[in-house]
C-alpha cells in the first residue's frame, strides 16, 4: 500500500507548496495525545536496508 507521499501525490505537494522535482521522503506528526496507554503494544522488530 502505497501512502500518499511515496506516490507523490500532487494535490498534497501543492498545499505543502513543494517543488515539482523535489519529493517528501518522511513526516512527522507532532501533538498532545487524547488517550493514555498503560503499555505499549508488542511489535516486531524493525528491519531497514540503507542503500
Amino acid at each position: 500500500m502505497e501512502s500518499c507521499t511515496s506516490s507523490c501525490y500532487t494535490p498534497l505537494l501543492d498545499i505543502l507548496a513543494i517543488p515539482e522535482k523535489s519529493c517528501v521522503t518522511g513526516g512527522l506528526m507532532v501533538g498532545v495525545p487524547t488517550y493514555r496507554y498503560q503499555r505499549l503494544p508488542d511489535r516486531n522488530a524493525l528491519q531497514v536496508s540503507w542503500r
